[in-house]
């Protein structure tokens, strides 16, 4: 499948982030650190995405949050939104 959004969670951009379909709630998680939380309708993958994360819709609609190196092999259409 096909990527057209990633966007990198990078803790200055939480209204972007908060600004998503996708996501429910931005919250801190237990270090105090800020979480996005996806909601479970949108996704079959994590729902928590932590700084340092990406939050990439596919063609489908479907979306996906993955770690930053995973993120680098996803085959992407377009450069990331948000970098």
């Amino acid at each position: 499948m096909k990527v057209i959004l990633d966007i990198s969670f990078d803790g200055r951009n939480i209204n972007d982030i908060y600004d998503l379909p996708c996501v429910m709630a931005v919250t801190k998680d237990a270090g105090g650190k800020p979480a996005a939380i996806l909601k479970s309708t949108h996704t079959k993958g994590r729902t928590i995405a932590r700084i340092g994360d990406h939050i990439c819709q596919y063609a489908s609609g479907k979306w996906q949050v993955y770690g930053s190196t995973a993120a680098e092999s996803v085959n992407h259409i377009e450069k990331y939104r948000y970098e």
